[in-house]
């Protein structure tokens, strides 16, 4: 009865949905961290409507990375939308961000089953997929919705794309495969690799798979007219990267201002520590240990391309052992070309370029190809549905599966455990790149939010240790220093970020108040000016000043201060009443 039950369409697609969702059911209580501050908390533009037309802007379409280096007003779209719903709570947003995983699972069934027409293996590929513990990191962190916006688009666009195939050409489902695509685009780069997938399975597909051909590899050359199909798509694509350079758009800016040959030499590594974590996903963290690859030496370059040739042949022997040699060549083409993106390393943070989010997209062929794989070992000769003749190796091999399955449920529900807290978070990831002079200043920050400045201030430390001219290390040790009252530390320290990146306001204010505190009312003054100079409508700057301004024995300009002060921000209590004390007579 229940294999009967089973084979019901839709039972096994909701099974696996409710298992996928089930194993990331404890996200929802977690709230905004790392990056969702910046992206999320303070995002003004997340607040109202009026900054819709912002989105679609190239130059101010971005969250947390520097102007010009993103483009995605989608995602910002989608931000804004959630904050609509759910204010700063974070469950609503969470809950959504466990649902669109769950739509991505759905998608991938749908789209395996397309594929193959073999619901077997579709299950194997979506129940893979909705647990993979590579994923936590696009399910459990908030910022991260870009990823999944655009599995759910491309996944879409491709289905679309069959469905156009398969039913004459019809033009509606090109036309929203093509609208699909676009708001890929529009949520996430890594979409701009999309019409090359889109060419490669027109041309190798392009006739129907026959008992005669269907073990054939490549269809004739002739065939390669039907990858004129993919046209439209690289239209669309020009038309987006015109789009991209637009005023008021500048060219994006490297974040980190690599060689080429910085670049190519560091890929080998990055494609072997990618392939590792789909295939052994037991290691978790924001951060990892990796460095850039600047010679061709032998541990860092030789070696994972050693590995990956192996790998490769690995996978090569097993498309040779499949059906449909095809299929696995396209899900194994899916894998490499979506991941392609991420060796572009100028687009990254320097310091933290790897990422288990990026393989969210590539995954979707890793699973692909796993469960044809899978089928070919397990049910070579056995018709989709009915249980294999031989029924104790059947529970063998279904006994294996179902230990794999629950290894994965248990590992995504254990990685997932550090995204509930910043703390946690950075802690985590310290076991796996404890010298990353980034992570170091996080964790100092969140340790001294937390008053534990003896673990902190070793932290700032060592990594200045690493990288002297951190500006985000000399800022933040400063204003450590500031806040445990060390005056004089807190002004040297925050002279030299000064000296390193001037365009941050409120490293002025605390200068001026560390330069007070010591008497220096001279030089505080001229500090708080800048600051205000730079940040105009920053809370307290003016009443800083005031009170500088108030020791120096200005008192006409102090009372100019706090009146500048409550007029910009009448919110603030102390303000008014340092203005009422300095106004009474004398």
């Amino acid at each position: 009865m229940l294999p009967q039950f089973l084979e019901k369409r839709g039972v096994v697609e909701v099974l696996i949905c409710a298992v996928s969702s089930l194993a990331y059911l404890g996200t929802i209580s977690f709230g905004f961290v790392y990056d969702d501050k910046p992206a999320i908390v303070d995002d003004v533009a997340l607040r109202s409507w009026q900054f819709l037309a912002r989105y679609f802007l190239p130059q101010a379409s971005t969250t947390v990375a520097p102007s010009g280096a993103f483009y995605r007003p989608i995602t910002l779209l989608w931000l804004r939308l959630n904050y609509l719903a759910f204010g700063l709570n974070p469950a609503g947003w969470h809950f959504v961000m466990v649902a669109c995983h769950v739509l991505v699972t759905y998608l991938v069934f749908v789209l395996v089953e397309k594929l193959t027409d073999n619901r077997r293996i579709a299950a194997l590929a979506a129940l893979l997929f909705g647990l993979h513990p590579v994923h936590v990191e696009n399910v459990a962190w908030l910022s991260s919705v870009n990823d999944l916006l655009l599995s759910i688009f491309l996944i879409g666009s491709l289905l679309a794309f069959l469905n156009f195939r398969d039913r004459q050409k019809s033009k509606l489902w090109l036309g929203a495969s093509l609208l699909l695509f676009a708001l890929a685009l529009l949520s996430k780069e890594t979409a701009a690799v999309f019409p090359f997938l889109i060419f490669g399975f027109s041309v190798m597909f392009a006739r129907p798979r026959t008992a005669e051909d269907s073990g054939r590899v490549w269809p004739a050359l002739p065939a390669l007219k039907e990858g004129l199909v993919s046209t439209p798509y690289f239209v669309l694509l020009v038309i987006y990267l015109a789009i991209r350079k637009l005023p008021p758009h500048n060219p994006a800016q490297s974040l980190a201002p690599l060689a080429w040959s910085t670049m190519l030499l560091t890929a080998p590594s990055i494609l072997w520590f990618d392939l590792k974590h789909l295939l052994i996903p037991i290691s978790s963290s924001e951060f990892y240990s990796i460095a850039y690859v600047t010679a061709p030496g032998f541990r860092d370059f030789l070696l994972p391309i050693i590995f990956l040739l192996a790998a490769l042949g690995v996978a090569a022997y097993c498309i040779s052992r499949l059906p449909d040699r095809g299929l696995g060549i396209f899900a194994l083409g899916l894998a490499i070309l979506t991941t392609l993106p991420s060796l572009y390393l100028r687009a990254i943070a320097p310091g933290n370029f790897v990422h288990d989010r990026f393989l969210y997209l590539p995954s979707v062929g890793i699973v692909i190809f796993a469960a044809l794989v899978v089928e070919r070992i397990f049910f070579l000769g056995t018709a989709p549905g009915p249980v294999p003749a031989n029924r104790s190796a059947a529970r063998i091999k279904w006994g294996i599966l179902a230990t794999l399955c629950t290894a994965a449920f248990a590992l995504t529900v254990h990685h997932e455990l550090p995204w509930a807290s910043n703390i946690l978070l950075y802690q985590n990831a310290m076991k796996y790149a404890p010298q990353n002079p980034i992570l170091q200043v996080d964790l100092a920050n969140e340790l001294a939010n937390m008053g534990h400045y003896d673990r902190a201030l070793p932290l700032y430390l060592s990594a200045l240790q690493s990288d002297p001219r951190s500006w985000l290390a000399n800022y933040n040790l400063g204003y450590a220093y500031y806040r445990t009252g060390r005056f004089s530390d807190a002004e040297d320290y925050l002279k030299r970020s000064i000296q390193i990146d001037d365009s941050d306001s409120d490293q002025y204010i605390y200068l001026a108040i560390a330069q007070m505190q010591q008497g220096k009312l001279p030089q505080a003054s001229q500090n708080a000016e800048l600051a205000i100079k730079k940040g105009p409508l920053s809370p307290g700057f003016h009443f800083v000043l005031a009170k500088i301004q108030e020791a120096q024995g200005n008192r006409e300009r102090a009372i100019a201060e706090y009146n500048a002060e409550v007029s910009a921000h009448p919110e603030n209590a102390a303000a008014k009443g340092e203005l009422q004390r300095l106004q009474l007579p004398h």
